[in-house]
């Protein structure tokens, strides 16, 4: 997998809103852990990491996260986003390098947690590769 395609991947394990009406996690030190699997022979990746995380992290456009973390991203497109009660859901198709991607996120967070699945399909070059990452993040504290 190239690395825009990977960076693409980890941007969905990030949890972001445009305009929730809920609590949003607050700002602070967080412990994340992610454990990645594929379909591929690549091994299972598990990762735990702490980052100091704002408030308006949590608050910002999808989109533009999209664009900063893949230039003007312009062969992806965001066709379904929500974030309401506690819950967010996130669609995103990108076509690759001639390649077809489909990636969903979904999870739930509260102020001082969140967690979230992202499932991602990518067939490129007559090949499908399957993967899916957890993510969980905990509030420990302030930065």
């Amino acid at each position: 997998m190239n690395n825009k395609l990977f960076i693409l991947c980890l941007l969905c394990l990030t949890p972001f809103s445009l305009n929730a009406d809920d609590e949003l996690p607050r700002s602070g030190l967080y412990a994340i852990t992610t454990n990645i699997s594929s379909s591929s022979p690549i091994p299972k990746i598990s990762q735990s990491s702490q980052h100091c995380l704002k408030s308006e992290d949590f608050a910002r456009d999808p989109s533009q996260l999209l664009g900063e973390q893949m230039g003007n991203a312009k062969d992806c497109q965001i066709t379904t986003f929500t974030m309401q009660n506690n819950k967010i859901e996130l669609v995103m198709h990108c076509t690759p390098d001639g390649g077809n991607m489909k990636m969903k996120t979904t999870g739930n967070y509260s102020p001082d947690s969140y967690r979230i699945s992202t499932d991602m399909q990518l067939e490129m070059n007559g090949t499908l590769m399957e993967m899916n990452s957890e993510t969980e993040g905990k509030r420990v504290g302030d930065c």
